[in-house]
């Protein structure tokens, strides 16, 4: 899980090295202030993360389904229950679909903490952690996304 801090410091940095860029005129007013804001936020505000969190329950993954029966795969008429008429090249059926797991949404204390992470950081780093946060609930990888 990424910490609240470690998210301001991300985006302070950003904001840093875009401040550095070369411009034809003067550092933009905002981002003069995010930088003020972010600094001010990493000395006053206590590291959020660091406060005992309940982690939540692991989700299940769903157990994989046996086919009952496979599919001619050149006629795609003939259905046999028998694996080794149609060896690997046979589509395998189903009786239904695989089960799916429960959604795991954000919790009333996950409002209040995204919410303070878009007061302090900003919006997009708040829509970040918000999907950081669903993912780590729901047992996904980026990769599977």
């Amino acid at each position: 899980m990424i910490k609240h801090t470690e998210v301001m410091k991300q985006a302070l940095e950003a904001l840093e090295i875009e401040r550095n860029v070369p411009r034809l005129g003067p550092v933009p007013t905002k981002t003069s202030k995010a930088i003020t804001a972010l600094r001010e936020a990493l000395t006053s505000v206590p590291d959020w993360a660091s406060e005992a969190k309940e982690q939540p329950a692991p989700v299940a993954k769903p157990r994989k389904q046996e086919p009952v029966a496979w599919l001619d795969p050149w006629t795609r008429n003939n259905v046999t229950t028998d694996y080794d008429a149609y060896g690997k090249h046979g589509i395998p059926l189903y009786t239904s679909p695989p089960a799916q797991r429960t959604w795991v949404g954000l919790t009333d204390e996950d409002h209040a903490e995204v919410k303070d992470v878009m007061i302090h950081v900003g919006v997009g780093a708040g829509v970040a952690w918000i999907e950081n946060k669903l993912r780590e609930k729901n047992g996904i990888t980026k990769e599977q996304t």
